[in-house]
């Protein structure tokens, strides 16, 4: 900027309010700066000019991973609303690490973002390392994973609702022996859909096994070991004769250890995946799933973010907690009356 101003014979503050659009400054001086600070490759400071306000323009985002259909919809949902209102995102991922997360919020905090938004990763059992977020006066919104020990705003599915629904259309095909196969119950979204598996198994009187309850599965390869596994010999008189999994991902190894045992899906059994990834409707037999609208999760985190940023006084105020309503998508897997 020095150097502008030296070039053109005028103060710095000059340079800065012509940069800057600055009401007082004429628009001759405006357009003689720009072509000068063009001719030598000047460009503002923009984290120097944050530091001074205590105001960025960036908005910053952690998620468990980045390469999943899931959470990149989250991101371009979020990217979707902030964009439009002046803010960049810096995106962080956990690769579903605590410590990495720890690390995740301190960088973003050392970045003086505007706010954060957030969803948690498989390690992380309790909200502690989050207070420091609050502690700094930065906005957080919390979406998908949450911590619900937190009072923080924050979008989630309702997926204690949408497990029940799924339920009941098992039922209604016939399958009276439902197997679980999720991740771990310590969060949010697979502690709701375990829930309302079990409620479902009291309310319609279907058998209830423990060794057809399976969590911390988070790959298509441990789906398959432990769907083989409740064939082997020793349950071979007591099998389900249906799954439902709290991910595509896992619901797809299990259909391949079914098809590699020789059942057929859906006749003998049936099969229900979470997360409508976009293998499922093109995998024969194509896969049921629940539709977690990702994209409606990201808009509104941001929508929530950005109302925060407005307010004079973010930090007294009540929280807003928004809950979206999944949908069952019924394909060939689990649907025995097509």
């Amino acid at each position: 900027m020095k150097d502008v101003a030296n070039k053109l014979n005028v103060t710095t503050s000059t340079v800065s309010r012509a940069l800057n659009d600055h009401h007082s400054i004429s628009d001759k001086t405006k357009i003689l700066v720009r072509k000068t600070a063009e001719e030598l490759n000047y460009s503002p400071n923009k984290v120097a000019a944050s530091l001074r306000s205590g105001k960025g323009n960036s908005i910053g985002v952690i998620v468990p991973k980045i390469d999943s259909n899931f959470m990149s919809s989250c991101i371009s949902g979020i990217e979707s609303v902030a964009y439009p209102a002046g803010y960049n995102l810096i995106i962080c991922q956990s690769n579903e690490t605590y410590k990495r997360e720890i690390h995740n919020i301190q960088t973003l905090i050392d970045s003086q973002v505007s706010g954060i938004l957030m969803s948690l990763s498989n390690e992380t059992k309790d909200s502690n390392h989050l207070q420091k977020i609050i502690d700094k006066n930065t906005p957080l919104v919390m979406f998908d994973r949450i911590a619900d020990d937190l009072d923080v705003d924050f979008v989630v599915n309702d997926d204690y609702t949408a497990t029940k629904k799924t339920i009941k259309h098992l039922v209604n095909q016939g399958y009276k022996k439902i197997a679980y196969i999720g991740a771990a119950s310590h969060i949010y979204v697979y502690k709701n859909r375990l829930n309302g598996y079990l409620d479902s198994l009291k309310e319609f009187n279907l058998e209830s096994n423990d060794a057809w309850i399976v969590t911390n599965i988070n790959s298509q390869e441990e789906a398959f070991e432990v769907t083989k596994k409740m064939f082997k010999s020793k349950y071979k008189n007591n099998c389900p004769d249906a799954f439902f999994c709290t991910s595509d991902i896992n619901a797809l190894g299990t259909m391949l250890a079914l098809e590699e045992m020789g059942l057929k899906i859906p006749e003998d059994v049936g099969v229900i995946g979470y997360a409508n990834d976009q293998f499922s409707r093109i995998i024969k037999p194509s896969l049921s799933s629940i539709e977690q609208h990702p994209k409606d999760l990201g808009e509104n985190s941001a929508k929530i973010l950005l109302d925060l940023l407005k307010q004079k006084n973010p930090f007294t105020k009540v929280h807003k907690r928004v809950i979206i309503t999944p949908d069952l998508i019924i394909r060939q897997s689990s649907n025995r009356k097509l």
